[in-house]
């Protein structure tokens, strides 16, 4: 009897035991089921995430993209803003007013009035221009004064007079290619240009008015590209009859008198617009105690 109960309790501890395996293992079934699904949801996640990234990405560049368009055309539109402002506010008209044709025995060049005082005014201008004259006077043993004048025009750009002065050179300098003239008389019609007291620098922007090809007060823009061995370059047009003319800043301040250019062709014809002017320093020293 006892035996028997004790093989039942056996049985019964063995029929527990594989119950609790069994629920164990399903257990541990499910939970890797469980972890393989989640795992499988992260990994959905992840790409998701990644997906949403590259959007985010592209749609950052494509507003950077935009900014920067955006960005260059306000660039664009203040330079040109810019440009206006400036023509605003520099007097060409009176660069104009102050500049006079040159006339030599032989050719012609520029010249700029820079001063008037008691019933006489003074022109600067180049040496060449009027070397002929000097010399003729030299080799004559007689006075032989240059002519200054500057034609009269309608709105529509033809000439309908010109005016002539005799002027006297009163100073000369072949070396430094400047001469200073001064006729009897003050002609309400043309301006005083001051000779500036600032030194101009490379890039700052000039204007150019002078008599190119006999084309009278005629004006062109560019920059000041360099300054070397008393010369000012500049981009601006010059050509035969700038010679003598005004180099003026912004303010409408001569600061160099255009007197050749850099490169001619074959025929002696001008085949770079790069200009040279006579450079401020110079300028001054030549006028030193003369106005």
């Amino acid at each position: 009897m006892n035996s028997r109960l004790v093989k039942i309790a056996i049985s019964i501890l063995v029929v527990c035991a594989f119950g609790i395996l069994f629920y164990d293992i399903s257990k541990l079934t499910d939970f890797a089921i469980s972890q393989q699904n989640i795992d499988t949801h992260l990994f959905s996640i992840e790409e998701i995430q990644s997906a949403i990234d590259d959007k985010v990405i592209q749609a950052i560049q494509n507003n950077t993209d935009s900014i920067n368009d955006i960005q260059n055309q306000q660039n664009i539109l203040t330079d040109i803003m810019n440009v206006f402002a400036e023509t605003e506010t520099v007097d060409t008209n009176h660069m104009l007013r102050g500049s006079v044709t040159v006339y030599g025995l032989a050719g012609l060049g520029s010249g700029t009035v820079v001063s008037v005082s008691e019933g006489q005014t003074y022109i600067l201008t180049c040496a060449h221009v009027v070397a002929d004259v000097v010399e003729a006077a030299l080799t004559q043993k007689q006075s032989s004064p240059a002519l200054i004048g500057y034609e009269i025009e309608n709105e529509r750009g033809y000439e309908t007079g010109n005016v002539r002065y005799a002027a006297e050179i009163i100073k000369y300098d072949a070396i430094n290619d400047m001469a200073l003239l001064k006729m009897d008389w003050v002609d309400a019609n043309l301006d005083v240009i001051a000779i500036a007291n600032t030194y101009p620098q490379k890039g700052d922007v000039v204007y150019s008015v002078g008599n190119p090809l006999g084309v009278m007060k005629t004006i062109s823009r560019g920059i000041l590209s360099n300054h070397k061995e008393g010369f000012y370059f500049s981009d601006n047009t010059t050509t035969f009859g700038n010679s003598g003319g005004g180099l003026y800043n912004k303010n409408g301040e001569l600061i160099g008198i255009p007197s050749n250019v850099m490169g001619y062709s074959f025929f002696g014809i001008p085949e770079s617009s790069l200009g040279l002017s006579i450079d401020l320093y110079r300028i001054k020293e030549f006028l030193r105690g003369e106005l």
